[in-house]
Order: C-alpha cells, then structure tokens, then sequence
C-alpha cells in the first residue's frame, strides 16, 4: 500500500498531466483566463473617463453661455459633441447613445440672471449612471465656474463685497486612489472575482472526475484508501495555476501599471493565496455533498458567480436587506476584497487584513475536512448507472422542438440550467441591488470646538440620506486611523475658525477625505457633504439680508437623471 506522500505526488502529478494534455482542462486553466485579463486590462487602460462626449442647447446665445460652453470644451472630462436647437433633439440623441448629458440654457436666461431666480438644468442618461454622472458633473462645474465672475461682478453693484457670498469651499481628497481611476477600481475588483470564479469552475471538473455515479468507491481502491491526500493532491495543481495568474494580475496592475501597494505586498500576496485555496477547496466540498458535477457548477456560479454583486466593493450593503448583507458576511470574496482594498488601496493597518486571512484559512480547512468525509461516506456506495434520456424523433423539425420541451423535466442537468439557474437567478442576484442607493455611510467629523455650527452641520449630515456620523472626534490622526480600517467612509475636518470666518464673510473651506477604494461611497458622501455644507452656509446668511438676497440671484444647477429618474444603483447595474 502507497503512503500518503506518494499518493498525495502521484495525484498532483496525474492532474498536472491532465491540465496540460487535455485541450480543454488546459484552455479553462491557461487560455481563459489570459483571455479574460487582457479584455480586462484592455477594457480598462484608459483608467479615467475623458472627453466624454455631452450636448449643449443653448436658447440664450448670451456671452455667459458661451462662456460655460468654452469651459466645458477646456475640461478634460467631457467633450462637446453636440449643440442641437432644442431638448427634444438632445434627448433622442441620448437615446441613440451619441450623448451622456445635456445643459440646457433656456431662452432669455441671461436677461434675468444675477437680478432674480433662474436656473439651468444638466441631465444625464441614468442608463449609464457611471459616465454619465460624470459627465454632468463636467458640464456642471464649468457652469458654476462661468457664473462666479458674475456673481462677484452683482455683489460690487450691491456694495458687497464678494466673499460675503460664497459658501464654505469643500476640498475633496480621495484617499487611496486620488485621479478615480476606473482601472485600480474595477481592475482590483473584477479580476480578481473571475479568477475566483474559473478556479472553482476548474476544481469542480477535476474533482467530478473522481466520482463515477455519484460514488467515490473506484477513486478509493485507485488512491489505496487514502483519499484525502490523493483529494488534495488532484486540487494542487489548480491552486497553484490560479494563484500565479491571481499573483500576475496584482504585478500587472501594481507594478506594470504603477499603481503600487499602498499597504503590505505579502499580506496583499497571502490573500491571493488565500482566496484560490478557499476557492478550490469549496468546490470539492460541493462535488462531494451534491454527488452530481452539474448541481455542483450550479452551486459553484450561485456563491462564486455572483460574488462581486455582494462583496460590498459596488453598491454598499451596510444598510441593505437582511439576506444581502447576511450572504455578503459568508462569502469569501468579501472577505478577501476587504483585505485586497487595505492594503493595496487605502493602506490599511495590518490587523484586519490578518483577521480576513484566518477566515478564509478556517473555511478552506473546514472545507477539506467536510469534503474528506463525504468522499468516504460516498465511497461506500455502489456507483449509479448514468444515462441521458432524451429521446427525439428522427423526423421532423417540429416534432422534434416540442419533444425537447416535453423532455426537458427528465433531463435534470439541462432543466437545472435552462430553468431553475434562471429563475433562482432572476430573484438572487438582484438581491445585492435592492437597496438602489447607498444609505447610511458612516462619517467621521473632526472639529476642533464644539459650536451651535458644527452641531448644524452634523444634524445635516445625519439628516442625509446617504450618511451618517457616526464619530465627532478632534484628532485628524484618529479620523484616517478609523477610514483606514473600514470604520468609516469618510472624514469631514471642519477648521479651527470655522463659524467665526463664516460670521465675517470670509468662510474658512471644509476638508473631506473619501475612501478612493470605493468609488460608489465617494459619489454619495460627497454629495452629501457639499449639500450639507451649503444648508450650513445658507442658513447662517439669513441674518445677513442683503448677502442672502444676492446669493438666491445666482443661477442655480438643477440636475437630473433620464431613463433612471430615481438614481436607482440596481436600475442601473441589474439590466447591465
């Protein structure tokens, strides 16, 4: 009888042999996902959205216009396509996907701007919710930029002197990933789930070709009785082929492309290892509790397939539905996205990154021990004869269509694809959407002196939507050490002379750290921090009349979102 180093290297190298004589085992561990990395890497290489193409209908022809317009071709994020006569023409070129967003200057605008209310209207196709906030977020500041000049020029008429005008400024600092590149986001956050995903896919096949009938009795008698280190050595191989391609993929994106590691490289490293270990070991848990190879790619594309849905790197699930965030805590993906976004984003401590590494090692070893045992149970079993019925009729075209129908209850492996993945897809995976909008994000305010202001501003943030304080802290040190380590997702750093700059006209500007690992939090915690802000300022030049007349005169942005009114991320990223 073999030991079990020998069974153990004689299955690793019966599977090593396998991956690279068999076409199709070897184009699943080498073909596909180079394929898919070099889509990926290619897809993203721009990193950030640029000269994204928008539309102006401009109906006042007035030289504030024009100046917004020659602001808007000067910005490097948005691109005048466009000038179409009215909206109605803007819109169906949205349609057609010629345009992301649209700035509306309606007839007779600059008649009445500066001296009474008026507005102008961005909207953005909310089909396309990324690019075309973006974009409206282009055409917007070159607006307000336009406008200032003419604000100050009205508050010299009015005899007052300009900066009695202008709300506290927000500085936004993106921690972590500071030009919102699109490729540290989504190249950290997609790759590293496809590979997840084939390296389950992968360990699944190898382990099913150890079952015959759903019985491991012949694998046993093959492995001398030692089945568990004939187990690991057949998953071996895989584990290491995904590795190194998960390994590449942080070479290729952190050093190739010079993004860097702003944490520990080993750390980042040994969550690769981590991930691929508790990805393959899943799966042969899976082979063995089902007993069947396609209920087991089934299991296998419900955990891993939809894993970036619920790691919480897209669309936040703090506050989400029960199930999400339930089902987001058990896979490992979230665990090692965590640790991934640590260290190599936002330069977490190493604590947390240490606390994902031992859950992803318990579930593997757990994993391995529960897939050993049933293995053993299933080994006593005699194996099932195995039989596709599907009968057809030899003539016929129609005959035959219909007969597939009546056929498809029998036939499991394709019943289970065509109509149960389907169905329990169709209500799981939009499970991680169902919240629509982030809500609730926590936020740190740092503030030197407790004030009846500062107190407004926190009572507007909590009365957000989209945050909540969650710590008034006076240290800035403590604030990064609390975003650092995922306790929050922003930090607003309101100044020493904050109120009192404010009182004199003269506002002091209001410091915003965002975590740059999560693109989706940046959007909502900055909006919610500018609007904050902003009520913040208003209601303090209430008590000053003329001020508060002056500031209502300038033209206010109203932006809003086509095809996708409410904003909604699972409107949004369902469909796509």
């Amino acid at each position: 009888m073999k030991g079990g180093a020998a069974v153990f290297l004689a299955a690793v190298q019966d599977e090593a042999r396998r991956l690279a004589t068999r076409p199709w085992d070897a184009f699943v561990a080498f073909g596909l996902p180079l394929i898919l990395l070099a889509v990926i890497a290619a897809m993203l290489a721009a990193g950030v959205i640029r000269q994204a193409p928008v539309a102006v209908v401009d109906q006042d022809n007035s030289a504030f216009s024009r100046a917004a317009i020659r602001n808007m071709e000067a910005s490097p994020g948005v691109r005048v396509a466009h000038a179409p006569a009215t909206v109605d023409e803007a819109v169906a070129l949205m349609r057609r996907g010629e345009v992301y967003s649209i700035a509306h200057f309606p007839s007779g605008f600059s008649e009445g701007a500066f001296r009474r209310p008026e507005q102008v209207t961005v909207s953005f196709n909310g089909a396309f919710q990324t690019v075309g906030a973006l974009s409206a977020l282009g055409q917007s500041s070159a607006i307000a930029s336009a406008a200032a000049p003419r604000l100050e020029e009205r508050a010299r008429q009015m005899g007052l002197p300009a900066t009695a005008l202008e709300p506290p400024a927000v500085q936004v600092s993106i921690i972590g990933n500071p030009q919102l590149s699109f490729e540290l986001f989504l190249g950290g956050l997609l790759a590293p789930g496809v590979l997840h995903l084939l390296a389950a896919c992968s360990a699944v096949l190898a382990v099913g070709r150890l079952m015959q009938g759903g019985s491991f009795k012949a694998f046993k008698a093959q492995a001398g009785g030692r089945t568990t280190a004939a187990l690991i050595g057949t998953l071996i191989p895989h584990f290491v082929i995904f590795t190194l391609w998960g390994l590449a993929w942080i070479g290729w994106l952190c050093g190739i492309r010079g993004w860097g590691v702003a944490g520990s490289l080993p750390l980042l490293m040994l969550g690769v290892v981590a991930l691929m270990a508790v990805s393959v070991a899943l799966s042969a848990l899976l082979v063995a509790l089902l007993g069947d190879v396609d209920m087991a790619f089934s299991g296998t594309a419900i955990y891993s397939g939809a894993a970036i849905a619920f790691s919480n790197g897209t669309l936040p699930l703090d506050h989400g539905p029960r199930f999400a965030r339930f089902w987001s805590d058990i896979l490992p993906y979230t665990h090692y996205l965590r640790l991934q976004t640590g260290q190599m984003v936002t330069g977490a401590a190493p604590d947390g990154a240490w606390r994902d590494l031992t859950i992803l090692s318990v579930v593997t070893v757990i994993a391995l021990i529960l897939a050993a045992v049933l293995i053993g149970l299933r080994a006593r079993r005699a194996p099932k004869a195995e039989a596709l019925a599907f009968p057809l009729p030899e003539q016929g075209v129609g005959a035959a269509f219909i007969a597939t129908f009546r056929n498809l209850p029998r036939a499991r492996p394709v019943s289970s694809l065509l109509i149960l993945a389907v169905v329990l897809y169709a209500f799981y995976y939009p499970a991680a959407y169902a919240g629509q909008a982030a809500t609730g994000l926590p936020v740190a305010v740092v503030t030197p002196t407790q004030s009846a202001l500062t107190r407004a501003l926190v009572e507007d943030l909590n009365a957000s939507h989209a945050v909540e304080v969650a710590a008034v802290i006076p240290s800035t040190a403590e604030a990064s050490d609390l975003m650092r380590r995922g306790v929050v997702d922003g930090v607003v750093i309101l100044p020493d002379r904050f109120e009192s700059d404010l009182a004199r006209g003269a506002p002091s500007g209001v410091a915003v750290w965002l975590n740059g690992g999560y693109l989706v939090r940046v959007t909502s915690v900055g909006k919610a921090v500018a609007a904050a802000a902003a009520h913040v300022a208003e209601t303090r030049l209430e008590g000053l009349p003329q001020a508060a007349r002056a500031a209502k005169l300038a033209p206010t942005l109203k932006q809003e979102s086509l095809f996708n009114p409410t904003e909604g991320y699972g409107d949004y990223a369902v469909p796509a």
